[in-house]
């Protein structure tokens, strides 16, 4: 597992891709692109949330927005403070997360 306490470098970037996570054609590229388009990272910049609390927040479906944390945190870009409560934060990976589609100009 890739360690929380690393930072979006290029040599965690390539760990992630060609982690066995990625086998299926750019999962994690494509999840992480939708956490990006939510701003999960920035709405959790002032602390942990749970998932219902970014739900409102980003007008997402709230239990598939906790499926999609849930994988993420699998693979340390957020980290699962609470499973009880869905409470997730920011880990090395995930803040700060760059506007990813403000810079490409699309949406998804």
């Amino acid at each position: 597992m890739i360690q929380s306490t690393q930072h979006c470098s290029k040599d965690f970037l390539t760990q992630l891709v060609s982690s066995p996570w990625n086998i299926f054609g750019g999962i994690i590229t494509f999840r992480a692109l939708t956490a990006a388009s939510f701003n999960i990272a920035s709405h959790l910049r002032e602390g942990p949330k749970t998932t219902p609390q970014l739900a409102e927040l980003t007008g997402a479906h709230a239990p598939s927005l906790y499926r999609l944390l849930r994988f993420l945190a699998s693979i340390d870009i957020f980290e699962e403070r609470n499973p009880e409560t869905q409470t997730f934060a920011n880990t090395g990976a995930s803040f700060p997360m760059p506007p990813i589609l403000s810079i490409m100009h699309c949406s998804i």
